[in-house]
């Protein structure tokens, strides 16, 4: 955190993207550069980590939507969150 005080110290102020990959990314002080906050022994854990039945309802939800949407050729399915891509690997092999 020093880096984002002694910005604020000569700034007075920080965009949030800017303070958010400082603290996120920092390759010194960064909260994803310490350890690995995923899972068990981490600080959180998302669902996906939990067990594959989450993808596995995701999967079933994802394949009636598209039907609704008319079984289009071409459709997006975007992983966003902070987890470690478990959801996108369980989904594609479900």
């Amino acid at each position: 955190m020093n880096k984002i005080v002694s910005i604020l110290k000569e700034q007075k102020s920080i965009p949030l993207d800017k303070f958010i990959n400082i603290a996120l990314y920092d390759k010194k002080f960064g909260y994803y550069m310490k350890k690995n906050p995923l899972g068990p022994k981490g600080d959180f854990i998302t669902s996906p980590l939990i067990s594959g039945l989450f993808a596995e309802m995701i999967a079933i939800w994802c394949v009636a939507f598209w039907e609704n949407l008319g079984k289009p050729k071409k459709i997006l399915l975007v992983e966003l969150g902070p987890g470690d891509g478990s959801l996108s690997y369980d989904l594609l092999n479900s």
